[in-house]
């Protein structure tokens, strides 16, 4: 078996960053985790999760040099746990767009 590390970026929110500190490593390693479990790619538009007890929202991108960027804030608990693909965003989006034309 070979063990491989994919490039991945980690750019937490201000907040989180003061807030976690030296637990912010294992967040972008959660992070990615989750993303990965929810199995809907790595182009994700919006996820929450629980860390340390603490709920962490991430969106995520894959740039042109093929590196994962994650983006990582606190989220809203009060919100129901729900992933978003990019792709669901975009035709979100667009839907709304043409039914706006329609009116």
């Amino acid at each position: 078996m070979l063990r491989i590390q994919p490039p991945v970026i980690v750019i937490p929110t201000r907040e989180v960053e003061s807030t976690l500190g030296s637990s912010l490593k294992l967040a972008g390693q959660a992070a990615f985790r989750e993303i990965a479990v929810a199995a809907k790619g790595l182009e994700i538009d919006f996820l929450q999760f629980v860390f340390g007890g603490r709920t962490l929202a991430v969106c995520s991108r894959v740039r042109r040099s093929g590196v994962v960027e994650i983006e990582l804030g606190f989220g809203d608990k009060s919100l129901p746990s729900s992933i978003f693909t990019t792709k669901q965003a975009r035709l979100a989006r667009a839907a709304v767009l043409r039914s706006w034309r329609r009116d």
